[in-house]
């Protein structure tokens, strides 16, 4: 039991003055201050109120006289700098000389009553003993009724729980934290439902801690407010798994930084962004730079705005989620011209209408420099024709080529190619080349060209896109009539023609004869260490014998092989390449030489398997998406029939998913997302399918049930209980 304080009077004028006019000397037990001090204006009641109290001072000292009286709790300071709980009751009474605030105080601590109902206290002790959870009781005055064992762990100096009854948090903890407690008692003593905070905690032995702490109001039979109940949990794992995140995301901007990728968030509706400092760099702008859809257009080459803006309203209308994007800029910081390559992904609404991109951007400069240096070197090359086409019409040739066909300078601008072809099916068959630029970056053939003067010319092709978009592509011609009429040497020259890809050259014998610098490049074997060697020397353990033998009976059988195989470099790594391999015949149709060309095609498998991964599986919880779940089904609805089995498919939501992403954030939101996927996956057996259809809708696909009807049902409700269980109640 606390020892009795007294009462407290105290009458204020309700003037501009605000001055107290009566104090009682109990003034002194209750806030360590005389009433003398208050009565000469050395201290007022005003002065000591807590600062989140400021509603009910306002109250107090308000000159309208409703209401003329009320009790009310409220946070005073003591002059040892302490807070006190008080109850107080108001009386407003009119004088002659004006309205008079007549105050009654006490300390809260005072007005606390000990439990008596033995049976009560047995089932709450219980309870109290063996949560792990920290529960606490408060009444209306915000003092301790009840606490469990575990809450002692906030507060080691009290030893028991039973030590907090009759206490405040401004008693216990520090006041910062008390301030915490008291702010949630205060909004559930106010009407709300619930509260919520999450507060860190400072341990005696200097550790620290963190509780998600929610109150809750206790009520009696008439539904009043009669207390409040509190119920934390330690999520200080959480909480340091949390920064640990955070570090990690600041080892990923430093990543970015050193691989010279900068990232940026585009709010389209708010027209605002935000980039990293890696992209200030290559932008050349500083903190100070706006950052509006007004000066981010500033940045874009003026030749290149139009279009880059009307490439964003064509991906906004067809609600593409990627978008990749290549224009220049104007650096603000020194004036100078860069190339930016723009990768990332547009974040719809549920309406469809785009809220956001967010993405990468990288300086293309150097990059694109030395792939103009390697252009002007082919297109001013004298011997090697090239052509510019769009939509397989002529936009540009070089001079070489208008001198190998018999043309006039810039007499071919605009001119279809399918005047170079002998027949409509030679004109149609280097679709198939167009395929191969499509699958590897590249593509070679061979064609009879018709020169103007109706002669004909062999000519050896390699074509690359140069604008996807807008279908235009570079194309390289080398006159090979000679070469196929030639001896032996040139025959191989006419076959190895493509000095970019690795090349490979063996005798009859399959003993390496000759490797250009790619193949060295590729393999890491310099020429001198396989030259007298066989190509076996790259030999991976990937194919099985079958596949070298079946190989080389279309290579011997057909005069050429090609196709994907697997290959190992001199350090040992594997690698996938897509390789061709030619036999050299001589006049009399006997094979001197076989040639093989290769691409190292690791990046393009790569992007397939990641295009395959985009294409059936959800970004943000790795489940199936919609697309995988049909096929899944469909296979899941032809196996049902054939083996008699039953299935069942379960439809699941988030009900206030929409509220969680509008008050927490969408980060929280994806975080949820991510864990509901998780759970639901831990709920079903290997060979079912959790599915995620988009927003917070997901689909759990069960298969194998039992032919019976009743058990395939109760299966069923045992699953729905499982994740039910896992997901809503955990």
């Amino acid at each position: 039991m606390h020892n009795h304080l007294p009462e407290v009077h105290i009458s204020i004028t309700l003037d501009h003055l605000m001055a107290a006019i009566s104090v009682s000397d109990s003034i002194y037990s209750l806030l360590g201050f005389d009433a003398n001090d208050f009565l000469t204006g050395k201290v007022s009641l005003q002065s000591r109120i807590h600062t989140d109290d400021q509603d009910i001072a306002d109250e107090l000292f308000s000159i309208e006289p409703n209401p003329a009286s009320r009790s009310f709790n409220i946070r005073l300071r003591h002059a040892n700098g302490r807070i006190r709980c008080i109850k107080g009751h108001y009386n407003r009474a009119k004088r002659i000389d004006g309205w008079v605030l007549e105050i009654l105080l006490k300390d809260a601590k005072s007005l606390w009553q000990a439990q008596t109902e033995q049976s009560m206290l047995t089932n709450f002790n219980a309870l109290m003993d063996n949560t792990d959870d920290f529960i606490y009781f408060k009444d209306l005055n915000h003092v301790f009724i009840g606490a469990s064992k575990s809450l002692v762990k906030t507060a080691p100096q009290l030893q028991h729980w039973q030590n907090f009854l009759g206490l405040t948090s401004y008693d216990v903890y520090s006041e910062e934290y008390a301030d915490v407690c008291y702010r949630l008692e205060k909004e559930i003593f106010s009407g709300a439902k619930f509260a919520h905070d999450i507060q860190e905690i400072r341990l005696p032995n200097d550790g620290i801690s963190w509780v998600d702490n929610k109150s809750f109001p206790i009520k009696n039979a008439q539904g009043e407010i009669t207390g409040a109940f509190g119920v934390a949990h330690d999520i200080t794992e959480s909480k340091l798994n949390e920064l640990t995140l955070i570090e990690s995301e600041a080892a990923l901007q430093e990543s970015q930084k050193i691989a010279g990728l900068g990232s940026y968030v585009y709010h389209i509706q708010d027209k605002i962004w935000a980039s990293s400092d890696t992209l200030d760099k290559i932008l050349g702008i500083d903190s100070n730079y706006p950052r509006t859809e007004t000066s981010w257009d500033a940045l874009i080459h003026p030749d290149d705005l139009a279009s880059a803006k009307h490439y964003l309203r064509r991906k906004f209308a067809k609600k593409s989620l990627e978008f990749d994007r290549e224009y220049r800029v104007i650096r603000p910081s020194d004036g100078a011209e860069r190339y930016i390559r723009g990768l990332g992904r547009l974040v719809f609404d549920e309406q469809g209408n785009p809220l956001r991109m967010h993405g990468t951007i990288q300086d293309m400069t150097v990059i694109r420099n030395e792939l103009l240096n390697e252009k002007r070197a082919i297109l001013g090359n004298q011997l090697v024709g090239a052509l510019a086409l769009k939509q397989r019409r002529v936009i540009w040739a070089n001079s070489a080529f208008e001198t190998m066909l018999g043309y006039e300078p810039g007499e071919l601008v605009g001119v279809s190619t399918r005047r170079f072809y002998i027949n409509e099916q030679e004109f149609q068959s280097v679709e198939a080349t167009y395929a191969e630029i499509s699958k590897h970056g590249i593509g070679h053939t061979q064609h009879q060209y018709v020169r103007k003067d109706g002669s004909l010319i062999w000519v050896a092709l390699s074509g690359t896109l140069l604008n996807k978009e807008n279908d235009e592509s570079l194309w390289t011609f080398v006159d090979i009539s000679q070469q196929k009429n030639a001896e032996n040497e040139l025959r191989i020259a006419a076959v190895a023609f493509e000095s970019h890809e690795s090349m490979l050259i063996t005798d009859a014998n399959n003993v390496i004869l000759r490797v250009n610098r790619a193949f060295s490049e590729m393999t890491g074997y310099e020429a001198s260490e396989v030259i007298g060697q066989t190509p076996k020397l790259l030999k991976s353990d990937v194919h099985d014998q079958s596949y070298y033998a079946d190989m080389w009976n279309t290579l011997l059988a057909e005069g050429k092989w090609q196709g994907e195989l697997w290959n190992k470099r001199k350090n040992g790594e594997l690698y996938p390449e897509f390789l061709t391999i030619t036999a050299v015949k001589n006049l009399d149709g006997k094979v001197t030489n076989f040639v093989g060309s290769a691409t190292d095609i690791t990046h393009s498998k790569a992007a397939a398997a990641e295009i395959e991964n985009l294409a059936f599986y959800d970004h943000l919880t790795a489940l199936p998406n919609r697309r995988l779940l049909l096929d899944r089904l469909k296979q899941a609805l032809l196996y049902s029939a054939r083996h008699n089995n039953d299935g069942a498919i379960l439809f699941l939501d988030l009900d206030h998913f929409k509220t969680i992403n509008d008050t927490l954030g969408h980060d929280t939101g994806d975080t949820l997302l991510q864990e509901v996927a998780n759970r639901l996956t831990a709920c079903v057996r290997e060979g079912d399918t959790v599915a995620r259809l988009g927003g917070d809708e997901f689909v759990v696909m069960i298969e194998g049930l039992s032919e019976l009807k009743a058990e395939a049902a109760t299966h069923t409700e045992d699953i729905g209980e499982k994740i039910w269980v896992s997901v809503f109640h955990d």
